[in-house]
């Protein structure tokens, strides 16, 4: 019969006894020892033994004899009246949730009949064949012929070395046999291949599954079969209600867009391309937006003629604060660090916050949303897991928010669960994946240890290592099997399904802890479960309504519901104080709870995105405030800027207005409204508030308010309270606006309408703006309230007479008006960033303008222009902006920029997230980037350095070239094209009775048809088989200095490498041997450098494509360890490795804005890149023990700060350059720098 395979399937009638605990197979062990006089034991013994099952079972004795009646039919095959206690007692352990190795352990101590703790080989055969004989009665599978197991029985006597036929002299043994120990037998039971299969067949049976493997019929209360034995599950099934179900949002991640993707994860090359091809697909014709013909005739006067500046911005953004947690869909992601700051994710950034200081500190790493997080049990190391299609897993330290390890390529669509073990060598993951993958890592070095497929259904809600054991973890979510558990067996990691018992009803199991030798659970119907192993050994109500998080910590358990409750309990689970926190926020919910080191505060996040620091004693706001809040529910709608004092307002799908002081950081105020608010302004005196009723497509929403929606109210500022309320639409108004003179009120309806209202005459309508025929979503007024335009989904810009709602068609009378926002997309000033966002398939979702030092207005040129896409990125780029000028880029938020607002003395910008529903708050100020404002002298150069100018387009290839070396380095390829080339060719000639063999292609060239072959070749000419001679590299003469510097070193060995043309050339300076490195081949090697250590070598070379080969600088013949792809184009022409332990690895690129990267040396993920001058560099190299990055090159010094701040192309770097060429009055560029 060999290995068994798959899984048994159970007979129905014996499902009462599958997965008892361990406490109740012990119990019926003594028992049968009581009660048994022998082996063989009557109905009415085993109805005494089983006995002790009543109060596990939660079953009446009665009703319990029926079904050991029905298991003693089941056993007894021979209807003698007896069976094999023996036999019925290691079959029930077998189907029981004990480990493995207690199943064994329990079933070679019933046949060891002389209590010596060793076994025969007679004893091991006829323990393999009782048990084996009895689960094959249970189950209806054929048992293992006695030989087949005897031959097991032989073998593991052989695996401890043993003679089965001889005295051991190493184990005493009354007998003269040979015996093993039972310890010894576990080990080779869990080692052997077949004795491993039958565990696993019969282990952890299905209690929903019947004989056929189908969901068993209940008729009138009892079984469809002649037993007529009433129903019993292994627990009662609990279908939740509406009441307790809050876990509907929880690991829904939508993934982004392959193009995206590119964007985001530094492609933007591939990017271009997809968008590309998506464009001529919707677009075959290649027609113009409509916007863009109307902006044609709004180019001003006096910019008519004038140069466009396409510099750097002079300025700079630097996030403040961040408003906003996300708490919405997750759960259990708000934790303290050692030192008693607060850490929880929000869009794309991990924060540390700092009750003490009121400060935030930032992890900036992530290219997508973050959606689970884990802290060590030091309390210094945080780890968090990304949505996306190949999400990434980053460990990062609290102190300084670096990124220990960066972990890619494991999961897809989202890691939605992470936790470490108790040492914290040991991190698991689970990905949002189909199988619901589990990934355990030695996080410190990124070594996969362990991974699987847990196969829960639906989404994972909680994880937890449950055991001091490295690989033993549990796992739940909301599907079947609700919870599962894994643990080491031998050399294997098994996964069991929980073992619910009678005890407990099989429900959505939401969170997961573990507390001393058990583990915690939260359910939905707001019990929390205890479980021993597998099995759950205790239930009891803790909230009323979803029971969401739970927490274990020093002084105690915390547990949260969805009532608004946060309980403390001891390690023993006697209750402790209850804490009600409806009271607090809008969505008191709880999502996620947390007790302080020092066991004097809770930390709690909500499901209203809110956090709460109470005290432990009598559950007091610490704060006296949230530590952080924003919008929940659909999204965040609008961002305003006071204008008179540092305040802003936000608006929401939660139904709310706030109001938040831009100096304190904190939120001011807070009302409640009848329905979603989608657009809010300011009157310009400050004194109102306008806002405008029902978020964007939310329409015909169920549970809407419909007859509020389209409709807007003016608040008060000072209490938000109501002054007047009108509806004229009856779609969503999702933006609106004052004239500057504050006599004018203007919205914008998804009816394609802007409706405007006299503020004098208590809002009487003025008049409609129709000429949009799709929704309108911008408008702005002119300086002097004259004018209004306004642009919609359809790609139109409209302008209409702001006093009488008339179309205005004549466009060139407008191009001199001055506007006293920019937050129309299709403008004039703003054309250039709206094609450069969709260059790579992104959208502009949002802009605003700084007039900068210019008073006139940036339509006499100056000032900036801000905008926000749909990928998160925030652009700063000089007004009016070109699609090829140079901007600098922002990333923080994830998903669209929906909103930005400027302050009214233009330092802060006030940015919000449609689906993060957060709020960020940015210091603009002035920078010292503008590179391209840098003296140019004009002093005659001298000519030393000229070979070194080859430079961007002058690395370009021809195509053939390319093509060559592709197909060099791609020889399968190649091969396969020749075959499909030369199947092609037979075909052609199939049929042409003069030719019997392939035509060459260079048949019709002339020196062919001059050449006279001897009739002994041609038969050869087209023989395919490769020569038998080889030619092998022995030695190279020559050294590649010409066109690039630095590029010779020793080794840590002492040995010298360096590049000849594509080869990688290794001498030992004392044999004068060489050895070579050919991975380039076909590509010039271009940059070449070495580790600090000396023990790591990196190359790059000149491709359409280039590649950054990294090599181990003891043997380059073996070929290179890592090969790094992209991001830069024609070639890379600058390497260094950083000066600490060359884990990281800076490269510039020769195209035209010489892109700067820096990359992880282990995973080869790219760390960070960004544009640096169209100037081209001479050399790079870290500084300040890596935290520095100094470029040189022609009258010009680069300096990049590496610090926490968020950043362009989202890093866990930020950098600020700055351009000491000035400082430098020699005529020669700046050639050799050292760190």
């Amino acid at each position: 019969m060999g290995q068994m395979v798959g899984k048994a399937k159970w007979d129905p009638r014996a499902r009462i006894f599958m997965n008892l605990p361990p406490g109740a197979i012990n119990a019926l062990w003594e028992s049968f020892n009581d009660v048994a006089d022998g082996f063989g034991i009557s109905l009415c013994e085993m109805q005494l033994i089983c006995q002790e099952l009543t109060t596990e079972l939660e079953i009446s004795r009665s009703a319990l004899n029926k079904h050991v009646q029905t298991l003693f039919n089941q056993i007894d095959s021979d209807e003698n009246a007896l069976v094999d206690g023996i036999e019925f007692l290691s079959t029930l352990a077998m189907a029981s949730g004990m480990s493995f190795r207690d199943k064994l352990e329990f079933a070679f101590t019933c046949f060891d009949f002389d209590g010596a703790g060793q076994l025969s080989v007679d004893e091991i055969t006829l323990a393999f064949r009782c048990t084996l004989m009895g689960l094959s009665k249970l189950t209806g599978e054929t048992c293992p012929c006695e030989d087949e197991v005897e031959l097991v029985a032989m073998r593991a006597f052989s695996f401890a070395k043993i003679d089965p036929n001889k005295n051991s002299p190493s184990i005493k043994s009354s007998v003269q046999e040979a015996k093993l120990r039972t310890l010894d037998l576990v080990a080779f039971c869990l080692f052997d291949p077949v004795a491993v299969s039958w565990l696993e067949f019969f282990d952890d049976p299905d209690p929903m599954s019947s004989h056929s493997g189908e969901l068993e019929r209940r008729i009138d209360g009892k079984f469809s079969d002649d037993t007529k034995l009433p129903i019993l599950l292994e627990s009662l099934d609990y279908t939740p209600t509406l009441q307790d179900i809050d876990y509907f949002q929880d690991g829904c991640y939508p993934s982004p867009t392959t193009a995206a993707f590119a964007a985001l994860e530094g492609s933007p090359e591939l990017a271009a391309h997809l968008t590309e091809v998506s464009a001529k697909f919707q677009n075959p014709h290649g027609d113009p937006e409509p916007w863009v013909k109307s902006v044609a005739s709004l180019t001003p006067t006096a910019l008519a003629n004038a140069t466009a500046n396409q510099s750097f911005p002079d300025a700079s953004l630097t996030l403040e604060w961040v408003h906003g947690y996300r708490g919405e869909d997750c759960r259990g992601n708000v934790r303290y660090t050692l030192t008693g700051e607060i850490v929880y994710p929000v869009a794309k950034l991990g924060i540390i916050y700092s009750p003490l200081e009121h400060r935030q500190r930032y992890m900036t790493g992530h290219t997508n949303e973050i959606v689970s997080l884990g802290v060590a049990p030091d309390g210094d190391t945080v780890a968090t897991g990304e949505a996306g299609a190949r999400p990434n897993l980053i460990c990062w330290d609290v102190t300084s928010c670096k990124p220990l390890s960066i972990i890619a390529g494991l999961h897809a669509i989202a890691i939605t669960q992470i936790a470490f073990s108790q040492s914290g060598e040991r991190l698991a993951s689970i990905g949002g994946d189909v199988g619901r993958t589990l990934v355990i890592y030695n996080w410190r070095v990124g070594l996969r240890m362990f991974s699987a497929r847990s196969n829960i259904l639906g989404s994972i809600l909680g994880m937890s290592f449950v055991d001091d054991g490295p690989d033993s973890i549990a796992a739940c979510g909301i599907g079947e099997p609700f919870a599962c558990f894994w643990r080491r067996e031998g050399v294997n990691i098994i996964r069991r399904r929980a073992a619910f018992g009678r005890r407990a009803r099989r429900q959505p199991t939401l969170c997961l802890a573990r507390c001393g030798d058990v583990v915690l659970s939260g359910q939905a119907s707001g019990h929390l479960y205890v479980w021993h192993g597998r099995n759950c050994v205790q239930a009891f109500q803790a909230h009323r309504g979803s029971l969401n998080a739970v927490y274990v910590g020093k002084y105690g358990v915390l547990t949260g519901g969805k009532d608004g409750k946060v309980r403390q309990w001891s390690h023993t689970l006697n209750p402790g104080a209850s804490f009600d926190l409806s009271e607090l926020g809008m969505h008191p919910t709880i999502r996620s709870v947390c007790l302080s080191n020092d066991g004097t505060r809770l930390l709690v996040g909500t499901g209203g995105n809110e956090i709460y620091e109470l005290s432990a004693v009598d559950g007091s706001d610490a704060l006296g405030g949230p530590v952080t809040t924003s919008h929940f529910g659909r999204a965040m709608c609008s961002v305003a800027c006071h204008p008179l004092k540092p305040e802003f307002a936000s608006c929401g799908g939660d139904c709310t207005v706030r109001t938040w002081d831009i100096v304190t950081k904190c939120p001011v105020r807070t009302a409640k409204l009848a329905a979603p608010v989608g657009c809010i302004a300011y009157h310009p005196n400050g004194d109102l508030l306008a806002s405008g009723f029902g978020c964007p497509s939310t329409a015909n929403e169920a549970g809407m308010p419909q007859s509020k929606i389209g409709g807007f109210c003016v608040l008060n500022d000072s209490d938000l309270s109501v002054a007047f309320e009108a509806k004229d639409s009856t779609l969503p108004l999702v933006a609106s606006q004052f004239s500057p003179d504050g006599e004018i009120l203007a919205f914008a309806s998804e009816d394609s309408s802007v409706y405007l209202y006299a503020c004098g005459e208590e809002y009487e309508s003025i008049g409609q703006c129709r000429r949009h025929s799709s929704p309108v979503r911008y408008i702005d007024f002119s300086s002097d309230s004259r004018w209004l335009r306004s642009c919609c989904d359809g790609g139109h810009l409209h302008f209409f007479n702001a006093n009488s709602a008339q179309y205005q068609s004549n466009l060139s009378a407008l191009k001199d008006i001055r506007w006293a926002s920019e937050t129309c997309l299709y403008g004039y000033g703003v054309a250039g960033s709206y094609i450069a966002a969709k260059q790579d398939g992104a959208i502009l979702t949002a802009c605003a303008r700084a007039q900068g030092d210019n008073p006139e207005g940036p339509e006499t040129g100056g000032g900036f222009i801000l905008v926000g896409d749909s990928y998160g990125r925030i652009r700063l780029t000089r007004f009016p902006s070109r699609h090829d000028a140079a901007f600098l880029e922002w990333r923080g938020h994830a998903g669209s920029v929906v909103a930005m607002s400027l302050d009214s003395d233009e330092t802060h910008l006030l940015t919000g997230g449609r689906d993060d529903r957060c709020v960020m708050q940015w210091a603009l100020g002035e920078d010292e980037r503008g590179l391209e404002d840098a003296d140019d002298r004009d002093e005659d150069e001298v000519e030393d350095y000229a070979p070194e100018l080859r430079d961007c387009g002058d690395f370009q290839r021809h195509e053939d070239v390319e093509t060559a070396v592709d197909l060099i380095n791609e020889r399968p390829l190649a091969a396969e094209l020749r075959m499909c080339n030369e199947v092609e060719q037979t075909l052609e000639l199939a049929g042409n009775a003069e030719s019997n063999s392939l035509i060459p292609p260079y048949s019709h060239d002339p020196w062919f048809l001059g050449i006279s072959m001897p009739p002994s070749q041609q038969s050869e000419l087209h023989m395919g088989a490769a020569p038998t001679d080889a030619v092998i590299l022995s030695r190279v003469f020559g050294y590649s200095c010409e066109a690039s510097r630095n590029n010779a070193k020793y080794t840590a060995c002492g040995a010298v490498v360096y590049p000849a043309g594509a080869t990688v050339v290794r001498v030992d300076v004392g044999s004068g041997g060489q050895s070579f490195g050919t991975f380039h081949a076909g590509s010039e090697i271009c940059a070449l450098a070495i580790s600090k250590d000396r023990l790591m070598l990196a190359t790059s070379d000149i491709s359409a494509e280039p590649k950054i080969a990294l090599w181990v600088a003891l043997n380059v013949a073996e070929g290179p360890s890592r090969v790094i792809r992209g991001p830069h184009l024609n070639a890379i022409t600058l390497l260094a490795f950083d000066d600490d332990k060359g884990k990281t690895l800076v490269s510039l690129g020769a195209d035209d804005r010489h892109m700067v990267a820096v990359h992880d040396v282990t995973s080869g993920y790219l760390l960070f890149m960004s544009s640096t001058t169209c100037r081209k560099p001479f050399d790079v190299a870290f500084g300040n023990f890596g935290s520095e990055i100094v470029i040189v090159g022609i009258k010009y010094v680069l300096f990049f700060y590496i610090s926490c701040q968020p950043c362009r192309h989202e890093t866990c770097f930020c950098i600020f350059w700055k351009d000491w060429s000035t400082r430098y009055d020699s005529k020669l560029p700046q050639l050799r720098i050292s760190s």
